[in-house]
């Protein structure tokens, strides 16, 4: 019995991570005065998703391009906001955003 249990809790772990999802953050606010760009991504529980942060590095970047400054740099950290709560407050529905802050303002 304890090895049918084991492989029986192998092939749920292996359908679990064959599902992972994989997230790209998308642009989703900032300020051009103070060269910040924000980009998040969202996902539901129980969804550990991979995240591709390339194309949002070359999103903030282009976006600092076009507001006159050089390329972003990613601030340290990631925000983390619960969208949707149960009745016992476990988080269902989560958005992660990182801030991306423009470098100096390239010369006219």
């Amino acid at each position: 019995m304890k090895q049918v249990t084991l492989v029986l809790g192998a092939c749920v772990m292996a359908a679990l991570t064959a599902c992972q999802t994989t997230r790209t953050p998308q642009l989703t606010g900032g300020s051009r005065t103070e060269g910040v760009v924000e980009l998040s991504y969202e996902y539901a529980w129980p969804d550990d998703p991979a995240v591709n942060f390339e194309p949002g590095r070359v999103a903030a970047r282009e976006r600092c391009k076009a507001w006159g400054y050089l390329p972003a740099e990613l601030f340290i950290g990631f925000k983390s906001q619960c969208l949707r709560q149960n009745k016992d407050d476990a988080c269902l529905r989560r958005r992660v955003t990182a801030s991306y802050q423009c470098t100096r303002p390239s010369k006219p």
